[in-house]
């Protein structure tokens, strides 16, 4: 686990993602817009977190139809077989509806010609993981909030504006869920000021 909490985002990736995506670049034929979530944004964007091997994302906006980047750089391609990382569409998430608003760019100084990444917002990474809720997520969502990134009330706010009215079913399963990641979090996010 990286201990630079809380740090200011990465202007480069680490290896072996900066060789990853120059590669991946490389290989495009035009403009794509990635936007990522996981625990490759909570160590690289946001300096907390756990090892991965891939980058989880929502969307890939491509303005060419060959670059589709789950074939070029997703699990089994020659990018992952030569790095051991890779790319991967996220199925199990329920994004708030608003979230390509607050996206952040990555990776400030690449010098990437076609790719470029966004960050969801810390808050907006945790509403994401609830849908799935296992131990990494709820992990990686306390250890936000330890930084001081996630504030129960926020989550709360958020969860209820952007999440809730677009469930098309579990809904007492997810609130369920939220009340859990609100108790879980609140001792550490009134603890650390959210500056």
């Amino acid at each position: 686990m990286r201990s630079n909490v809380g740090a200011a985002p990465l202007r480069v990736p680490a290896e072996p993602w900066a060789s990853f995506l120059r590669e991946l670049d490389e290989l495009l034929k035009a403009a794509v817009d990635i936007h990522c979530l996981g625990g490759f944004v909570v160590t690289q964007q946001y300096g907390i977190g756990r090892e991965t091997s891939d980058i989880d994302f929502l969307s890939a906006v491509a303005r060419s139809r060959e670059d589709d980047v789950e074939t070029l750089a997703g699990l089994g391609s020659t990018l992952h077989q030569k790095y051991r990382v890779y790319l991967q569409y996220v199925g199990v998430a329920t994004p708030a509806c608003k979230y390509a608003t607050r996206l952040q760019p990555m990776f400030r100084d690449e010098s990437w010609k076609r790719l470029r990444l966004f960050a969801l917002d810390p808050t907006d990474i945790a509403l994401s993981k609830l849908e799935r809720n296992a131990d990494r997520d709820r992990d990686d969502v306390l250890r936000l909030a330890r930084a001081g990134l996630v504030d129960a009330q926020a989550l709360k706010s958020r969860y209820f504006e952007e999440v809730r009215p677009y469930l098309l079913s579990r809904e007492s399963w997810h609130d369920q869920t939220l009340d859990l990641w609100l108790e879980m979090i609140s001792p550490a996010s009134s603890a650390t000021p959210t500056g």
